[in-house]
């Protein structure tokens, strides 16, 4: 009786050392690969609203319609969540103040929603500050490693309209979920 006993014991003792290991590896993954954040503001409603919490995955390669978080230039110590509407590699023309964005891919366009500005066949059109035309000019394509993003409700956003491209290094992650409200949780980007 008394072996019987210490051999459950020494079974409980491996196997709460293995769930406690295996816990302490789920949960360092998390720190490393997973950031959670707390939506600020209306510049991506309807799909996101001021008090969402949403999970950022990091180091995710990003695709056109990703909903993604980054550090503006100005303000390093905030958060935005933004739309990428322009790739590395998308073809662009400026008129003026007027910014044509033409997507390399139309694969899944019909999924991806439409916002204003957004023409059917994978060409966005929208105007930008006089500074973010000078600097987009001379380009004809999204340089490697940056990105141009929108907020999806366009009359309350500060995105690269105002910014210019947002550079690689400054993004953070893709949102992938969004677990507060309970009655909206659920995966982003599908």
């Amino acid at each position: 009786m008394y072996k019987e006993k210490k051999k459950i014991l020494l079974l409980f003792r491996n196997k709460t050392k293995f769930f406690s290991f295996f816990f302490m590896i789920v949960c360092l993954c998390f720190l490393i690969f997973v950031k959670t954040h707390q939506v600020d503001g209306h510049s991506m409603q309807p799909t996101l609203t001021n008090g969402d919490r949403i999970l950022v995955l990091k180091g995710k390669k990003m695709t056109s319609h990703d909903l993604i978080t980054f550090n503006p230039k100005d303000d390093p110590r905030k958060i935005y969540v933004k739309r990428v509407i322009g790739v590395p590699g998308n073809e662009i023309r400026i008129d003026e103040k007027r910014l044509t964005i033409v997507t390399t891919s139309n694969q899944d366009e019909k999924k991806k929603p439409l916002f204003d500005g957004d023409l059917a066949s994978g060409i966005t059109e929208v105007s930008v500050t006089k500074e973010v035309s000078r600097l987009l000019e001379h380009m004809t394509t999204i340089p490697e490693d940056k990105y141009f993003v929108l907020g999806d409700n366009r009359n309350d956003s500060r995105d690269s309209r105002q910014l210019g491209l947002i550079d690689r290094s400054q993004i953070e992650g893709i949102v992938v979920y969004r677990y507060y409200p309970i009655s909206k949780m659920g995966f982003l980007n599908e």
